[in-house]
């Protein structure tokens, strides 16, 4: 189905209210649910925040069953409904994909069986897999999409599964040049649209090539206490991933410290590769946040060497804060140490 956004913002503005079509399918699915089922509810700043948090407030009034527990995270890339342990939906359940959004709820409870035997080998993935699925509600193939993909993210405990409405986050869709739907990206690089192949998508999680790993990925593995394998990924390669970049400068704290870990390890494994992480990475200084200024100075530290000096001593110049100075300070003394040793 082409993709289109004539009046995004109309269209949300109505679905802040469940029409009593779909009451009557939530009342119903609700009867069949025998304990209770947990969602997590992402809030941001964007006002989109507000229809996704009526939905759920909505749904569990109608299912009783259903516990939402809302985190606020300013910092998250678009708010969302959070399946499970590894599926985030992005959008407001509605029109042909309200039912489908109940049944991921539950696995299995779909006797449908579209997508399960086809998601057979998915726990073979052996790295962690940012697979996107862009959907709109009146789309009619979509929620067989959604199905397979639900599926593949039941049985592959590697795989992370965001569904976007690409109506709703016209922003979003444009961004990955999405022009229809169904629309898959396997770590935003492989594509698939319409009629999607499961054993297709496996096979291409399980072989593709580790160098064109999507930031995200490498984030969920850092969040999985991954960061010294990742490290050996690359020193096996003889390369630092582009992506990996990204993580050395991100606003999360966390993240930069597992990515810190990793460059810690390259250096030890492999002193001459972690020297293609001084450039790049010098270039991303100046535009990094203040938070990860001084991270950045203690990994140039780590892996730069003497050409690095001569950037230290402008810096160093331009009256950076105490903090910043110091850290650029014991950068310029760990490279000038290697260099004496």
């Amino acid at each position: 189905m082409p993709f289109s956004c004539f009046s995004c913002v109309s269209w949300f503005e109505a679905k802040n209210a469940m029409d009593s079509r779909e009451e009557k399918i939530i009342r119903k699915w609700s009867d069949s649910v025998e304990a209770d089922t947990e969602i997590g509810l992402v809030l941001t700043e964007d006002r989109r925040s507000e229809a996704l948090e009526n939905f759920a407030e909505q749904l569990s009034l109608l299912a009783p069953r259903v516990k939402v527990r809302r985190e606020v995270n300013a910092g998250a890339e678009m708010p969302a409904i959070l399946i499970g342990s590894n599926i985030s939906y992005h959008g407001i359940p509605s029109e042909n994909e309200l039912e489908t959004f109940l049944n991921a709820l539950r696995p299995g409870a779909d006797e449908s069986g579209t997508g399960g035997s086809e998601a057979s080998g998915a726990e073979h993935i052996p790295l962690p897999a940012q697979l996107d699925l862009y959907i709109m509600m009146h789309c009619s193939f979509c929620p067989v999409a959604v199905k397979k993909l639900v599926a593949l993210a039941a049985a592959g405990p590697r795989v992370r599964l965001r569904i976007i409405d690409g109506f709703l986050f016209e922003e979003r869709a444009k961004k990955d040049g999405v022009r229809s739907v169904p629309t898959l990206l396997l770590d935003g690089t492989c594509r698939w649209a319409g009629d999607i192949d499961l054993k297709e998508v496996i096979a291409m999680a399980i072989r593709r090539d580790t160098s064109t790993l999507s930031a995200g990925s490498m984030e969920n593995m850092l969040k999985e206490g991954e960061a010294v394998r990742l490290a050996e990924m690359m020193v096996e390669r003889g390369q630092i991933f582009p992506a990996f970049f990204e993580l050395l400068v991100h606003e999360k704290w966390p993240v930069r410290l597992g990515a810190m870990v990793a460059v810690e390890t390259i250096v030890e494994r492999n002193s001459d590769l972690s020297r293609q992480i001084a450039a790049p990475l010098w270039e991303r200084l100046e535009h990094a946040g203040d938070a990860a200024k001084g991270d950045i100075l203690y990994i140039l530290g780590e892996a730069g060497d003497e050409s690095m000096i001569p950037g230290f001593e402008s810096f160093l110049s331009s009256n950076p804060g105490r903090e910043l100075r110091e850290a650029a300070e014991e950068a310029v003394s760990r490279i000038r140490s290697r260099i004496r040793s």
